[in-house]
């Protein structure tokens, strides 16, 4: 048991130095919260899993990541063709889905750490 615990910590600690740099922007400091969050309520449900992680990790199908890949003409928002549709402006900036944030969050324009930290009271 204590060879297991040694492991994770040393585990946590290599994380902790070494992330990618967008899953670390996204989980913030409560790291290890949201992991085990991930992993006890959506462990069950694969889709959702992935897609938790996609958007975590940045590799998903939003044309910031798209274009990078040489899959979409542009980087932009094809909501608002305004800014890059990167995570943060799909989840907590374009104006085009405001009004869905606001009804599932109670906050209009939201940082993706206060989505993913649940910082903002769910109605």
């Amino acid at each position: 048991m204590q060879i297991n615990h040694k492991v994770t910590r040393l585990n946590e600690a290599n994380w902790n130095a070494n992330a990618p740099k967008h899953t670390s922007m996204i989980l913030g400091k409560k790291q290890a919260t949201i992991r085990k969050n991930l992993n006890t309520t959506l462990i069950n449900n694969r889709k959702k899993y992935r897609t938790a992680v996609q958007l975590i990790t940045g590799h998903c199908g939003l044309n910031k990541y798209l274009h990078k890949m040489r899959k979409a003409p542009s980087s932009l928002c094809p909501k608002c063709d305004y800014e890059e549709e990167s995570v943060a402006h799909f989840l907590g900036q374009c104006p085009a889905y405001s009004q869905i944030r606001g009804n599932h969050f109670n906050g209009y324009y939201l940082s993706v750490n206060d989505i993913f930290d649940n910082t903002h009271s769910l109605p």
